[in-house]
């Protein structure tokens, strides 16, 4: 996918409707942040996401991803999006049968959870005895109400073990802008790809996502969030 095209696509799209940055992302559940990241071709919206643009505005989604139609001129949205998504689906499969042909040994998957009160977390981990992929996704602050709008906030994922820590990535990602919480959280996806002989038998709170929160006087509001993981992976 064509990141200019379709970050042109949605520039004039929205000015046709006279809406703001905020007002077009509030449709989709996004930031202002976010579509200008799309329109100025940074980032692209999720398949979801340019699903959802696509039936609010009765676009073929073939425009978008400018992908050359094929079908009859009367075949409906509906058809176009279920025969992208099992091509997607197909690719995957290839993809994974070739892997665990050549590699002997299939991808072995685990799940990721917020192990405190204050955040809903989902991600994953995926492993064999050649690699380790790490992803989370999916974070939400329910702890007090914090309508502070911050000037930067900083997210790190740590492995901790024998009460040492090694960051493994910055998941963040440039605010540009004075931002809240809760609007930082929503664009917080993230995944990291290691080459591992074997699987570590990571246990839970050995994997903790800590954020860093500035407010204009440089205060700092840290939180420090232990993942839980189900079912741990073994050698």
């Amino acid at each position: 996918m064509n990141q200019e095209k379709i970050g042109k696509f949605i520039l004039d799209l929205r000015k046709k409707r006279n809406l703001t940055q905020k007002q077009f992302g509030k449709k989709f559940g996004v930031t202002y942040q976010a579509v200008s990241k799309w329109e100025t071709g940074k980032n692209i919206p999720d398949i979801a996401v340019i699903k959802q643009i696509c039936e609010e505005f009765d676009i073929d989604i073939n425009e978008v991803l400018d992908i050359k139609k094929e079908a009859p001129k009367q075949a409906s949205l509906r058809t176009n999006i279920i025969v992208i998504g099992i091509f997607v689906v197909l690719l995957v499969i290839i993809y994974l049968i070739q892997y665990n042909y050549s590699k002997g040994n299939s991808f072995k998957l685990k799940t990721i959870e917020a192990n405190c009160d204050n955040f809903n977390i989902s991600g994953s981990i995926a492993y064999n005895q050649d690699k380790l992929s790490i992803q989370v996704s999916d974070v939400k602050y329910c702890g007090s109400k914090d309508d502070t709008e911050y000037k930067k906030i900083e997210c790190s994922l740590y492995e901790v073990e024998n009460n040492k820590s090694r960051k493994l990535l910055d998941c963040g990602y440039e605010v540009e802008s004075k931002i809240t919480l809760d609007e930082y959280l929503k664009e917080i996806k993230f995944n990291t790809e290691t080459n591992e002989s074997i699987c570590k038998e990571y246990a839970d709170d050995s994997l903790q996502l800590e954020l860093e929160a500035y407010d204009e006087e440089d205060r700092i509001t840290s939180y420090k969030i232990p993942l839980k993981i189900n079912d741990n992976c073994k050698k």
